[in-house]
């Protein structure tokens, strides 16, 4: 019984508390993307009503459904941008797979890149491996997150030393 110890300890003790600001995707872009494709199985559903095949591939519709619904799930809630301001770190977030925490301190540039002919401004963020060796990572789309805006604010009040490009403020 002593070995359950530290499974209890861990599940009862108090979580640090901790102030994050979050910037999850767009219900429009995700409900959009998502209703897309599904719009397209749907039409290969009522053809396969039309030619008689709809007790053959209903499982396959079912599992696609399941699938779809996944992928919803994972853009709407799973990717995301994050500051938390008591550790001072910038994290990004995935389809559920989270980013390594990026110090908001060892930041030296905050960039903006177009991406599909310019319709969609990407922000990259340079900074410093504590090797000391620079690395650029892409954080998020500016047109598909909420409240882009809040976390630019957040990384100039916690790194003053940061310029925004215009083309993110817009």
């Amino acid at each position: 019984m002593w070995f359950a110890l530290p499974i209890i300890y861990m599940y009862y003790k108090q979580p640090q508390q901790t102030k994050e600001i979050r910037s999850y995707v767009s219900p429009r872009l995700a409900n959009g993307a998502v209703g897309y494709i599904a719009a397209c199985f749907l039409i290969m559903a009522a053809i396969s009503v039309l030619v008689g095949r709809m007790l053959e591939t209903w499982p396959l519709f079912v599992l696609i459904g399941a699938i779809l619904y996944f992928v919803w799930l994972g853009i709407r809630r799973g990717t995301f941008i994050a500051i938390d301001s008591t550790q001072r770190t910038l994290r990004g977030s995935g389809f559920f797979l989270r980013g390594r925490a990026i110090p908001i301190e060892a930041i030296t540039r905050i960039n903006a890149r177009g991406i599909f002919l310019g319709a969609w401004t990407t922000m990259t963020v340079t900074y410093r491996k504590p090797g000391g060796n620079p690395k650029t990572v892409e954080v998020g789309i500016k047109e598909g997150f909420q409240n882009f805006d809040r976390i630019l604010d957040v990384l100039v009040e916690i790194n003053p030393k940061l310029r925004i490009p215009s083309e993110l403020r817009q």
